[in-house]
């Protein structure tokens, strides 16, 4: 029995691998290791696989997600036992609530070197818990019999990670040595011939159940349109007719392609008229029709939280509950196009309203104060340097914004009129782990180089990534602010709070330093750029778009500019002036 299951490793790994392949998972993120050669040397032997080989197991997993993010099918991840399991942890959970189809393949000892002090041994059954749709504990390869059994078990586990939501499966792996063993074609390996296809119900909407749910949105004149965050499948065209004839006004979310679209209806910077309480008070509205997932401004989340809502519909090809507010009144699941279609007969075209038009008048008096703002305020901080991007961004490539304070400036102050720009981030847990990689997996995925914006502490978290740059084909141009620490603390109450001790919010939640990436970039052998000023940015951004590569460049930003710029702008927006204009469309 020994004999047959030491010479049956590379047989079962190339059935399980096959399998793979033929369910449309052609992307295979490794992190060398000895246990996990089986599974290696078959993804190598495979005609149709990619690789992407690196040596820190976080970053692979960020890469494998966002690979599989851009491209919205599978990816496996192959990795050796132990801790190196156990890093793959913050790219799952990440996977698990941004619904990313991950496959995990993690090897292992065999049952007889399990809970008895062998090295490099530990409980790896179900490690990522609740993060994972299913963890699977295959058998070590024996017999015949049980190799028939691996194509159906490998092929359900990738239909469960791509069934709505989408989310990472674990498959674990035993093998005993020896494990590597020279490659031949056997009988077993002749009878590669996979007998399972997964085909995907039709969606069906029944009309007699959203009959009453029309007639509510035919008669509410005060509604919105939000487009969240993976809002795929949906046509730009229906959806703008749509708002058309209910005369709703669009709020589409920083990494939604809809926001990007010339059209009256797509408001602009909504996040800053609604964080402004003299602009948004007459905006309170009573239906929302919420087209994808979550969504980053906070200011829009409150103003829902603050207005008498009548009618919240959540349209989603996701079953997953998106509803902080509690305020949804009909969640629909099914594919936006759909319902979205059943709409459009239905729904009469509605006269012009006030209500849209005191949208577009804000929107348009807030676009052209924005304007003067930033001619006059030449101090560079987050904010300048987002709205000076927006004049740059280019559709021959594509575009991460790292989580914490980017992410906020971009939601505010980034929009590519009439571009189509790809533009992703990280928020199903918004951390600032792994950043770096997911870009990076985001270009290889789509094919096209990446400018990454990402703030100096997620740089410095994530540094090790830089590494992978050397074997993927697509540049990364990594744009990072350094204002010496965690600047977005200084944003909120904790920041701002008079009670707490100067000395104790910098050593503890500012984490201070005087770190410089010009060393990090001659390590990793990456051209480096200072900057100081927007113009100078704009220039980088045209040359990698005319000569792409990979560099970093470094803006450094004064401590505390970047919340002085913003209240000096919030300041401007209530102006007695801006506030009379407006006051004629309320």
């Amino acid at each position: 029995m020994h004999t047959e299951y030491q010479t049956s490793n590379i047989c079962h790994s190339k059935r399980i691998i096959n399998e793979l392949v033929h369910q449309n998972v052609r992307y295979f993120c490794i992190a060398p290791g000895y246990r996990s050669t089986p599974l290696v040397q078959a993804v190598a032997e495979h005609p149709l696989t990619k690789t992407h080989v690196h040596f820190d197991e976080r970053g692979l997993g960020f890469h494998a997600l966002g690979f599989a993010k851009a491209t919205q099918t599978p990816v496996c991840i192959i990795v050796t036992s132990g801790t190196a399991v156990g890093n793959l942890m913050p790219a799952v959970m990440e996977a698990k609530e941004a619904s990313i189809p991950l496959i995990i393949l993690s090897a292992d000892r065999p049952f007889h070197l399990q809970n008895c002090g062998a090295n490099q041994t530990t409980n790896q059954i179900n490690l990522f818990g609740n993060f994972t749709k299913e963890s699977i504990q295959l058998l070590p390869p024996k017999s015949q019999n049980d190799q028939n059994a691996v194509d159906s078990i490998i092929a359900n586990a990738v239909y469960t990670a791509c069934k709505h939501p989408c989310g990472p499966v674990q498959i674990n792996c035993p093998f005993d040595e020896p494990l590597h063993e020279k490659s031949k074609k056997n009988s077993a390996e002749k009878s590669f011939t996979p007998k399972t296809t997964y085909i995907k119900p039709e969606e069906y909407i029944d009309e007699s159940q959203i009959s009453e749910m029309l007639e509510e949105m035919i008669r509410i004149e005060k509604g919105v349109i939000i487009v969240g965050s993976g809002a795929t499948n949906l046509s730009s065209e229906d959806l703008i007719r749509l708002s058309e004839k209910l005369n709703w006004p669009i709020l589409a979310d920083t990494c939604s392609k809809i926001r990007h679209i010339d059209h009256k209806n797509i408001i602009t910077s909504y996040d800053l008229i609604f964080s402004n309480k003299a602009l948004c008070k007459e905006l309170y509205f009573e239906a929302a029709l919420h087209i994808g997932g979550n969504f980053v401004s906070k200011s829009l989340l409150q103003t829902i939280q603050s207005s008498d809502i009548k009618l919240y519909i959540h349209l989603s090809n996701q079953s997953k509950r998106v509803d902080p507010t509690h305020k949804v009144t009909h969640k629909i699941e099914c594919t936006p196009d759909i319902f979205i279609s059943k709409l459009h007969p239905k729904i009469p075209r509605r006269e012009s309203n006030k209500w849209l038009q005191t949208f577009l008048d804000q929107s348009e008096k807030v676009s052209a104060q924005l304007s003067s703002f930033f001619e006059n305020d030449k101090e560079l901080s987050e904010s300048s340097l987002f709205y000076s991007l927006s004049k740059t961004l280019s559709d021959s490539c594509a575009y991460f914004i790292g989580n914490s304070r980017p992410i906020r400036d971009a939601d505010a102050l980034l929009f590519a009129k009439g571009k189509n720009v790809d533009i992703f981030a990280n928020r199903g847990l918004s951390g600032i782990d792994g950043n770096i990689a997911t870009a990076i997996g985001v270009a290889e995925g789509l094919e096209k180089p990446i400018v990454s914006i990402i703030g100096d502490m997620t740089a410095l978290h994530d540094m090790n990534s830089f590494a992978m740059l050397k074997g993927v084909n697509q540049p990364m141009l990594t744009i990072v602010i350094n204002n010496s620490g965690c600047g977005i603390f200084s944003f909120l109450p904790i920041g701002q709070n008079s009670h707490m001790p100067e000395e104790l919010i910098d050593n503890y939640f500012f984490t201070s330093h005087s770190i410089h990436l010009e060393s990090i970039a001659k390590m990793f052998d990456m051209p480096y750029q200072k900057m100081e000023s927007s113009g100078s940015i704009e220039q980088a951004l045209l040359s990698f778009y005319e000569n792409p590569i990979s560099t970093i460049v470094e803006v450094f930003v004064k401590k505390g500019e970047s919340l002085r710029q913003q209240q000096k702008l919030q300041k401007e927006l209530s102006s007695p002036k801006l506030k009379a204009a407006l006051s004629l469309f309320s």
